[in-house]
């Protein structure tokens, strides 16, 4: 079903013009976020379970299924993060970057020195993260945490 998504999704985003068509290309690549990384939980549960046998094939795929996410999360974010109105995309803003977050930790590459770029790159993340939250609070007059309620978070 997810795979399906995105088979009905990608060919679309890919033909129609980002210019002309913003806002459903950010939809699109919402959604395609969401996909692929509930595709990407999925395979990593296979593998960790043993459903699937672990291999060399096996991890690239999952390591594209994250870098897909990853991708489709900035594509998002670097839009909003510009817009006038980039507060009233609290909640969505951060549950992609923690997403991409996670996605990051979890690429399985060969080298000590790719797996550290991938955990500055998850701390980036959790780093900008923490500024949107920041300036949303400067923004909304907010003095402490405490006044940050739930409500305002959803």
């Amino acid at each position: 079903m997810l795979q399906r998504r995105v088979d009905m999704i990608v060919p679309m985003q890919q033909e129609l013009n980002p210019n002309s068509y913003g806002v459903q290309m950010q939809e699109f690549a919402v959604e395609l976020t969401d996909c692929y990384s509930c595709l990407f939980d999925l395979q990593l549960e296979d593998l960790q379970s043993g459903r699937v046998k672990k291999s060399k094939k096996a991890y690239e795929k999952l390591n594209k299924q994250a870098r897909l996410c990853i991708e489709n999360t900035k594509y998002v974010t670097d839009i909003v993060y510009k817009s006038d109105d980039k507060f009233d995309y609290l909640q969505a803003v951060l549950n992609m970057e923690l997403q991409s977050a996670t996605k990051w930790t979890k690429i399985i590459e060969g080298d000590m020195k790719s797996m550290l770029k991938n955990m500055q790159e998850s701390l980036d993340c959790y780093e900008r993260s923490r500024k949107f939250v920041n300036d949303y609070k400067k923004d909304k007059g907010f003095t402490s945490d405490e006044q940050l309620t739930k409500d305002q978070l959803t």
